[in-house]
């Protein structure tokens, strides 16, 4: 019966990994003028705001960084309004494999 219970929590477990992606985000935003975030560098991309979880009134940037390749990226991000653009953000990241745990083991 453990050795059933040990092989459904490591299935629930590595379900979770699989499907956990990294996003591109920032801290919530006014929502007065931020139409969309463009961002340009290793990546050229233009992305909507979309409204902030949990916060009226605010957007973010929500960029699903799944189809990158793994590798080390150098972009700017700008958020655009109606009529202006805000100074370039810079922003350095590396994007890895997740790794599966190694050595699964039961001890007392």
């Amino acid at each position: 019966m453990k050795k059933f219970l040990v092989a459904i929590a490591i299935v629930l477990f590595m379900s979770t990994v699989a499907f956990a992606e990294p996003f591109l985000t920032c801290d919530p935003q006014p929502d007065y003028d931020v139409s969309h975030y463009i961002i340009t560098g290793d990546i050229s991309v233009t992305v909507q705001a979309i409204p902030a979880p949990k916060q009226t009134g605010f957007v973010v940037l929500w960029y699903d960084l799944k189809d990158l390749p793994v590798g080390e990226y150098k972009i700017n991000v700008v958020a655009q309004g109606d009529a202006w653009p805000s100074d370039p953000t810079p922003f350095t990241f590396t994007k890895s494999l997740v790794v599966a745990p190694k050595s699964l083991r039961i001890e007392r």
